[in-house]
């Protein structure tokens, strides 16, 4: 009898090991599920997601080209707009550079009137045809004046008055 009991105890015991087997497959399994769940779930929003994105890629490609067309105009509006003021820029230069030849010439000109002006005013003071007028106004009016007015700035009576009242200085 102890044999059965044995195997009986023994018989007992791998039922109870193939039971909590079997029950700690379930909870396994049910895990599994739960868990592919979740994955299939965060897939789904996932592909939601990318699909959102793709089409927002899509629109701004779309803009993009459309951009880029508008672009190309604005581009050529710009340059065409360049083109005009480097024109522009270019008949200024070659107005200024004419004034420029002008005013030197008219400079040119003055200069060589100037020159020519001076050269006769030199020869006529060199031939001694101007002459200098002195006037020469009576002594005692003037002189009496000079006389007061240097005396009331302080001069002496060595420094004296001279002809046409010019003041002397020792």
């Amino acid at each position: 009898m102890k044999g059965g009991k044995i195997l009986i105890a023994l018989v007992t015991l791998i039922i109870v090991i193939v039971a909590g087997g079997y029950v700690l497959g379930y909870l396994g399994y049910q895990r599994y599920k739960s868990d592919i769940k979740k994955l299939e779930n965060e897939n789904t929003v996932l592909k939601t997601e990318i699909s959102d994105i793709e089409e927002k890629l899509r629109k701004a490609r779309v803009l993009l080209e459309d951009f880029s067309e508008s672009n190309e105009n604005m581009r050529q509006d710009l340059f065409s707009k360049i083109s005009k003021t480097e024109n522009k820029i270019g008949e200024w230069r070659e107005e200024y550079s004419r004034f420029l030849k002008e005013v030197n010439s008219r400079i040119d000109d003055f200069r060589t009137v100037l020159d020519e002006q001076i050269e006769k005013l030199n020869k006529s003071i060199d031939l001694g045809e101007i002459s200098v007028e002195k006037e020469i106004s009576p002594p005692s009016t003037e002189g009496e004046d000079l006389k007061t007015g240097a005396e009331d700035a302080g001069m002496d009576e060595a420094e004296g008055i001279g002809e046409g009242g010019q003041v002397l200085q020792e």
